[in-house]
């Protein structure tokens, strides 16, 4: 008896030492952002919605988001500026993408240094186009504290003659892999490069972030544990793209105005689900990744979860037409 005793009541430590663990343990979520950016503020504010510690490094700290914490992206900049004086492009490219690519990796260095200066450990860190509907710290578990944890999806890119890619438009960080990711990549640009200028450049391929993020995956991470976010665990899993998905595992539908193909999604509770043909079964989205033309999306789908334009529970969402159905059947009686 005494020792059934000692043993619910070292379960009940252990219960609430976990709970107390995790609501401490709140992971950061850092967007950086550059210019101006219409949709920025809801993405912010949903994020906010499920997370605590939610960080802006950005040019324009003046444009005051009270909801999160604002840095000047100039403070953490130094080793990103290094960096571009590296930096190689195919000579045919537009200067436009040049600046472009040039800044998603340059990100990472800025990412880095901000990091070490505020002494954090790990974070996740996402596009400004990403609207989040999870913790975070919560989910970070389920992929056992892997050091690094990002999108992967089948094909090739960049030249890089792979199965798969990798992206991190979304990406949980330790210091020590995203450190050890930013001397690769210098690495690629010094010690490698009649490699990669052979390989990769003067065949007008531009080398980005998730060329960059794939072969240092596929070389082994430098000794880094990886794992990918969208792999669906307990039917739960980060989404890739909304707009569509090559890897052929969730439901699309052509939407019937723009004839585009779209993840057909379903709401519950302002959370979007969408059915895994491969386990025939309905997966929760902790993300929607509005990249591209879904952009404009941003703001209809922060506000349904806000439950300002939807039923609460069992909706369908024509997404491009910006109309709601009960009836995946059906789609008609639209609110505009």
């Amino acid at each position: 008896m005494r020792m059934e005793l000692y043993h619910s009541l070292a379960c009940l430590i252990l219960f609430l030492a976990t709970m107390f663990n995790l609501a401490g343990s709140e992971l950061p979520i850092v967007f950086i952002q550059t210019g101006s950016c219409s949709f920025l503020r809801y993405t912010l504010l949903q994020a906010t919605r499920f997370n605590k510690k939610v960080i802006l490094l950005g040019d324009r700290v003046g444009q005051k988001f009270p909801e999160v914490a604002g840095y000047d992206i100039n403070q953490y900049s130094t080793s990103a500026k290094d960096f571009a004086r590296i930096y190689l492009r195919p000579e045919d490219k537009s200067s436009n993408r040049y600046r472009f690519e040039l800044f998603c990796v340059q990100r990472w260095f800025i990412l880095r240094d901000f990091m070490r200066k505020h002494a954090l450990k790990h974070v996740f860190c996402c596009d400004s186009d990403v609207l989040l509907f999870c913790n975070v710290g919560e989910k970070y578990a389920l992929y056992h504290n892997a050091d690094v944890v990002l999108m992967r999806r089948s094909g090739s890119l960049d030249g890089v003659n792979n199965a798969f890619f990798c992206s991190p438009g979304h990406v949980y960080w330790k210091y020590e892999a995203l450190d050890a990711f930013c001397h690769y990549i210098t690495d690629c640009y010094t010690q490698n490069l009649p490699f990669f200028k052979k390989e990769y450049f003067d065949r007008g391929h531009f080398f980005s972030d998730m060329s960059l993020s794939t072969l240092f995956v596929i070389s082994g991470a430098r000794g880094h544990t990886v794992q990918f976010l969208n792999e669906p665990i307990n039917r739960e899993c980060f989404d890739t793209f909304l707009l569509h998905d090559g890897d052929g595992r969730f439901e699309l539908y052509e939407e019937p105005l723009s004839h585009m193909r779209v993840k057909k999604l379903y709401w519950l509770d302002g959370i979007p689900r969408c059915f895994d043909i491969k386990e025939r079964c309905m997966t929760k989205l902790c993300c929607l990744h509005c990249a591209g033309p879904a952009k404009k999306l941003i703001r209809l789908y922060h506000e349904l979860s806000e439950n300002q334009r939807a039923p609460k529970r069992g909706v369908l969402i024509c997404p491009i037409t910006r109309g709601f159905c009960r009836d995946e059947l059906q789609l008609s009686d639209f609110v505009r």
